[in-house]
């Protein structure tokens, strides 16, 4: 039985070209306008049984199919079921060049009266079905609701918005207002398909949308604060805000000292509760979070690092080395097997921490080794920071500096150092300043003056003694410049590049004394970076000593790395209160870096230094602030064992301790005098810089 809802498309009719001439050259355009519309017009079938493809135009000519009026899009004649035959009206236009012909032909659309009775049955059935189905659809609803299925011998489908409802359900979303949707009902029958539509109206209602709104809004920030909340302490944890959300926070087995949750070195794992009262768009909600406060013995570690010498011996010089093996334990992602019995050299290290009674080391590795993750070197360096109370201090400097530059700055990872079997104390382990690919990537070991240099500006060495120090150095205005590659030492040396980069420096400071253009002689951007870093923590040492200069081949002078940052932010008690304090310049005095103190009287170089402040300043150096707890955070278990070792909190101010300092009695208050620090420090400096003429 024929079903007049099916679409079938007949195959294009092959005719051979035999059948009718082409049109000749010498032909008229009219003629070949008829000859072309006799070809069509004897492969169009006039009794149309079935859906016809009517044939293209020869190459040249267009045609366009007119049926009853109405132009065909395609060139498908669709047959349609009729109880008789009927007579249709096919208009053919043929066009050339311009020219256009044209020829009406009838075709018959041949009817049957029993498939057609057939078919009128079965739209009736469908007409009725679907006007059950409507019947059925609330065309108005505040709530979500499910479609009516089919009759026994339909299949029904909805569709809303292009989406198949697979469980017939209508979801309701609370809107503003009134929202008309529109609901596909898709019927099918013996493999027919069907397609209706309704329209009905979702009821909004704006008091109930925004108690919604709200409602989410207060679950979403309740959600927020617990997934900010770890489930386990293992350190201080900082409590989290949310912007426009008033929190009071309270914790049932602990502290909560300016808004963190204090870690209380429990013996064994405690179960603790956080109870948050949180206000939003004046609604107030209580909210409990649990969490564990970890023991500590369960407290995260960092690497511990295990020097063990030759025959037990001490380690008792700065200049002799003391053959020894390293093995590292608890070191994430690395395979502790390459850092197992390692043969190194060690020996102490640094000027007045030398005589500090936690002592601080330079290890120098047979062959180069890779530690943590990051590149392989022979030397690195263990920093002791006895003088840093906080213990992060060099940490944050170097971490602020890495953020602020691509060029080098010193690696920093925490690592628990036990030497001969005895626990020396939390270390910041760390880069050697030297020339190496990974390091200070300047040219090295050539003969030639225009090669690569390191250079220290160290005014301690007056106090060692500029002879007996037996450094290769140069005086310019009585500051001391040791050059720390090439080495006097190395085969390639010559004393002409001891010449070379002493006239630099030379060059360098005459030209910033007459204020001339300094621009084709440093990096100015360099400078600034190191600047940058080195005033927020209002390093004392920034005129002093470990301070670096580089310079490559064919280069202009560049700054850094920066360095040593253990006796800086209000630690140095030797300082006046009102020099160490947070609020004034340092580096720029000119009893501190004459480097500085001209630099800042060129308009130029402060533009430059507002311009690349203000750049870094909200991405970058407010990051600074963050840094301090997340160091601190990280070394919870180390730096308690620390200060069990060595008792200095609050007790000991021998070396530099300034008064302040010396009051605070915990550590966390030493980490929070670090943090007020910086705050301060940078806040004045942003107001300070931005008001620079």
């Amino acid at each position: 039985m024929k079903r007049f809802s099916s679409l079938l498309l007949v195959c294009l009719l092959i005719i051979l070209t035999a059948c009718t001439e082409a049109p000749t050259s010498e032909q008229t355009l009219q003629e070949s306008l008829e000859l072309e519309l006799d070809r069509i017009s004897t492969l169009i079938p006039h009794e149309l049984s079935q859906n016809i493809l009517l044939p293209s135009a020869s190459e040249t000519f267009e045609v366009v199919y007119i049926l009853e009026g109405a132009v065909l899009d395609t060139r498908i004649v669709l047959h349609r079921l009729t109880p008789v035959n009927e007579t249709l009206t096919l208009k053919i236009i043929v066009s050339k060049d311009g020219e256009t012909s044209d020829r009406i032909v009838a075709l018959v659309n041949i009817g049957d009266e029993d498939s057609y009775n057939e078919d009128v049955v079965l739209l009736e059935q469908v007409e009725a079905e679907f006007h059950r189905i409507k019947a059925l659809i609330p065309l108005t609803y505040e709530e979500s609701f499910a479609l009516p299925t089919s009759e026994e011998m339909f299949v029904v489908n909805y569709y809303m918005m292009g989406d198949l409802l697979t469980d017939f359900t209508v979801p309701f979303f609370q809107l503003k207002t009134d929202q008309e949707i529109v609901i596909e009902i898709h019927l099918e029958i013996d493999e027919i398909s069907f397609i209706e539509s309704i329209v009905i109206t979702q009821i909004g209602d704006l008091e109930k949308y925004n108690q919604l709104i709200h409602e989410y809004e207060f679950s979403y920030i309740i959600d927020q604060v617990g997934w900010l909340l770890p489930s386990r302490f293992n350190s201080n944890v900082t409590l989290p805000l949310v912007d426009d959300v008033s929190i009071v926070y309270s914790v049932d087995c602990t502290i909560i000292e300016r808004g963190r949750v204090v870690y209380t070195f429990p013996d064994e794992d405690q179960n603790c509760s956080i109870e948050a009262i949180i206000t939003y768009n004046d609604e107030t909600r209580t909210v409990d979070y649990p969490f564990v406060m970890s023991s500590f013995d369960n407290l995260p570690r960092i690497p511990q690092m295990h020097i063990n010498t030759v025959g037990d011996a001490e380690i008792t010089s700065n200049e002799i080395y003391t053959n020894a093996h390293m093995t590292v334990y608890n070191v994430p992602g690395l395979d502790n097997e390459n850092l197992y019995n390692v043969p190194l050299e060690i020996r102490l290290r640094g000027n007045s921490t030398l005589y500090m009674p936690k002592k601080s080391y330079k290890i120098k590795f047979n062959e180069k080794q890779e530690l943590f993750g990051d590149y392989s070197e022979r030397r690195w360096v263990l920093l002791a920071n006895h003088v840093d109370q906080s213990l992060v201090r060099d940490y944050v400097a170097f971490k602020l500096a890495d953020k602020i530059s691509d060029e080098f700055a010193p690696c920093y990872h925490f690592v628990d150092v036990y030497v001969n079997g005895e626990y020396q104390g939390n270390y910041l382990l760390t880069d050697q300043v030297e020339v190496s690919n990974d390091r200070i990537d300047v040219e090295e070991n050539t003969s030639d003056i225009d090669t690569g240099y390191l250079v220290e500006y160290d005014i301690g060495l007056y106090r060692i003694g500029l002879e007996e120090s037996g450094e290769n150095y140069f005086l310019i205005d009585g500051i001391p410049f040791v050059i720390k590659s090439p080495e006097h030492t190395d085969e390639h040396y010559v004393d002409e590049q001891k010449d070379y980069i002493e006239e630099y420096f030379n060059l360098v400071l005459q030209t910033l004394k007459n204020y001339d253009d300094y621009t084709e002689l440093i990096d100015e951007a360099t400078f600034i970076d190191w600047f940058i870093v080195n005033e927020i923590f209002k390093n004392v040492d920034s005129g002093y000593s470990s301070v670096y200069f580089h310079m490559d081949k064919g280069g202009k002078l560049k700054m850094g790395p920066v360095w040593d940052f253990d006796i800086s932010s209000g630690v140095p008690g030797y300082v006046s209160e009102e020099l160490r304090g947070p609020t004034g310049w340092w580096t720029p005095r000119a009893d501190k870096n004459v480097f500085f103190y001209y630099l800042m009287q060129y308009p130029e170089f402060r533009q430059s230094l507002k311009d690349r402040w203000n750049e870094l300043y909200d991405p970058v150096i407010l990051s600074a602030l963050d840094d301090v707890f997340i160091g601190a955070d990280s070394i919870t278990h180390s730096r308690y064992n620390n200060f069990e070792k060595w008792d200095i909190i609050g007790v000991d101010w021998n070396w530099y301790t300034s008064p302040e300092v010396y009051d605070i009695k915990t550590y966390d208050g030493q980490v929070w005098f670090l943090y007020d620090f910086l705050e301060v420090r940078i806040e004045w400096m942003n107001q300070e810089i931005n008001n620079l003429d």
